[in-house]
């Protein structure tokens, strides 16, 4: 499931402004909803959105993933470095550091598995 949102959250975010407030009904509310509820931390969806609001929701939850993906990203590298040079400590504490900070629960689910792979190692 947790897919599937992200995939239509990437989906609606190539669309205009314009187009994602047209996209706007019952249904992408319950997406968007569901997005939050399943895949991220701490966020709660209103439920008497307007077309504009949530334009900007998905603009502003987009911007998010993008930004946790990219750290996650230098994170791994981070530890793959530290894990080169022998550090295991470092590898794992820098994934276990992102994961606890990081609000997108797949995303941390990856760093946790791969802290997890650095420690056994």
């Amino acid at each position: 499931m947790q897919d599937a949102l992200i995939g239509w959250l990437r989906e609606v975010g190539e669309l205009s402004d314009a187009e994602l407030a047209a996209q706007f009904d019952q249904s992408a509310h319950q997406r968007l909803v569901d997005l939050a509820r399943y895949c991220v931390e701490g966020v709660s969806v209103p439920v008497d959105l307007t077309a504009d609001e949530f334009a900007q929701w998905v603009r502003d939850l987009q911007r998010s993933h993008f930004e946790w993906n990219r750290a996650l990203g230098q994170a791994l590298l981070d530890a793959e470095d530290a894990q080169s040079k022998g550090d295991k400590g470092t590898a794992v504490q820098v994934l276990t550091e992102f994961a606890s900070a990081c609000s997108w629960l797949t995303l941390r689910d990856i760093s946790e598995g791969e802290a997890q792979r650095h420690g056994s190692t």
